[in-house]
């Protein structure tokens, strides 16, 4: 009888921590994103890489969690 009750109080602390451990996506605050982009460049059907180099003018896109459309927009 008391092993059942200790085994429905672990499992009941078990799910309330899994439930209550959940962080939201959002803004950064002072985060920040360092990085480069670069740029493969394939012959036609994409069997041989040519050459590779860093990205320039490139729009970067910032999506939180399930959205479908970026939340901000970064120039490169």
């Amino acid at each position: 009888m008391e092993i059942n009750r200790i085994g429905k109080i672990f499992c009941v602390l078990i799910i309330l921590i899994f439930v209550s451990c959940k962080k939201e996506e959002g803004e950064g605050g002072l985060a920040s994103i360092k990085g480069k982009i670069w740029t493969e460049d394939w012959n036609s059907t994409f069997t041989v890489l040519q050459a590779e180099y860093p990205s320039a003018d490139v729009d970067v896109y910032i999506i939180y969690g399930d959205d479908i459309s970026y939340s901000e927009r970064q120039f490169v």
